[in-house]
């Protein structure tokens, strides 16, 4: 009995091993990533091989309350998305922020949106394969601060 439930748990912690690893996504051939760093009111997003027709959302904590937008610098290389946002405190339902493609004219700063809770959800949808880097920042401050412009 006990070599039996040994052979059916070796399988099973293996597995676990194998999928709480970045190892495993190179066995299968997992080439989306997007790694982020979060900062006091700015998250960096750096995109590595996301497919087209993929979604990932993120919930970033904003620390300035009151009414506010969303400022954002977009460098592509190559691909095209979109951003939506949603503010959980106020508005139930995800906003356009825009759509962008890797062009010459990169990188582009903007703001938009209207914000006004502590915490944002970031949606990225993908229309083709998407590498570059994507800045979220909910002040203009914290916005050049993440290149050292302050």
């Amino acid at each position: 009995m006990k070599k039996l439930l040994a052979l059916v748990l070796c399988p099973v912690f293996a597995l676990t091993c194998l999928c709480s690893c970045d190892i495993f996504d190179i066995i299968l051939g997992v080439d989306q990533v997007i790694i982020f760093k979060e900062y006091e009111n700015c998250t960096v997003f750096t995109f590595d091989g996301f497919p087209g027709g993929e979604t990932a959302s993120f919930t970033l904590n904003r620390r300035i309350l009151g009414e506010g937008e969303i400022y954002y610098q977009i460098n592509l290389e190559e691909g095209a998305l979109s951003v939506k946002y949603k503010d959980l405190g106020l508005i139930h339902s995800e906003q356009p922020l825009g759509e962008f493609t890797a062009d010459g004219d990169m990188p582009i700063n903007g703001k938009g949106g209207y914000i006004e809770g502590d915490r944002i959800t970031i949606t990225f949808e993908s229309i083709s394969p998407v590498s570059g880097e994507i800045i979220i920042a909910f002040t203009e401050d914290a916005l050049k601060a993440i290149h050292g412009n302050l």
